[in-house]
Order: C-alpha cells, then structure tokens, then sequence
C-alpha cells in the first residue's frame, strides 16, 4: 500500500469517526455487540458520544438529559432507569456481594 492510499484510507476512517460522534449516540447497554446501540442525536456536538449505561443510576440520567431525550425519541425506554425504590436500594448491595 503507497503512502498516498493509506492517508486517505486514514482519513476516510477519522472522517466516518468524526460523523458517528457528531451525529449519533454510542450506547453500551449490554455484553457483547449486541449491547452496542446507535441513537441518533438532537445536536450536533461530541457530548454523549460514548455512553456506557450499563450501570446507570438515577442521578446519572439527570446529568445526561440530552441522551435521555435521544432514547425516548428512539422508543428505547425500557433502557431509562427509573427513580430508584426502597427494593433497590437493599438488594442492590446485595446482589454485588453474592457475585463477589
């Protein structure tokens, strides 16, 4: 490969990069490629371009309204975690130490 071709292969990968990040929210919601979602931005601009949700709390999704937004549009609800209850606060704890 001349220098000349693997610039622009190069370029062409940063470029499609750049896209991806300004148009689309990157998602992590679960194991593997599966667990990858592509959410389509209201903005264009790199916040939330990665996001991994995987062990999001409620707070959490205060901070990342725009994101919250984008998944509600893409009808991924089911991925927005509610307000925690009181059932999560005490069995949460124990579920990380039965894995432990």
């Amino acid at each position: 490969m001349s220098r000349v071709t693997a610039f622009l292969f190069g370029a062409a990968c940063g470029g499609a990069l750049v896209f991806t990040g300004l148009k689309y929210h990157v998602v992590r919601a679960g194991e593997g490629l599966d667990g990858i979602i592509f959410v389509k931005k209201q903005s264009a601009d790199f916040d939330d371009a990665y996001v991994d949700i995987r062990d999001f709390s409620h707070d959490d999704w205060e901070r990342h309204e725009t994101l919250k937004t984008a998944l509600s549009e893409a009808n991924r609800l089911d991925l927005i975690r509610s307000k925690d209850s009181l059932l999560d606060n005490v069995f949460t704890p124990l579920r990380s130490n039965r894995s432990n």
